[in-house]
């Protein structure tokens, strides 16, 4: 991992309910979701996707919010372990 242990996950496309994902054995989008808060995640979504899809009032989880691409090279200065799906 990175220097400063940093992740970046770029997510393309989704489910509008990500717990509808079941995978046997598996934790579910729910915990692993609050266990990358709990160890400093964030997400950033890209205003220009957030605009182009209207959603500019959307209701966000928690960790996210909407950034853009200055503030993931900020994030990412020094090298990230880089993940995009």
């Amino acid at each position: 991992m990175a220097a400063d242990d940093k992740a970046v996950i770029g997510q393309t496309h989704g489910t509008d309910d990500p717990e509808a994902i079941s995978v046997p054995g598996a934790p579910s989008i729910g915990a692993l979701h609050a266990e990358y808060i709990e160890r400093g995640g964030r997400f950033y979504a890209c205003p220009v996707c957030v605009k182009s899809r209207g959603l500019e009032s959307a209701e966000w989880v928690q960790g996210a919010e909407v950034k853009g691409a200055p503030s993931l090279f900020e994030f990412t200065q020094g090298g990230a372990l880089t993940f995009n799906y």
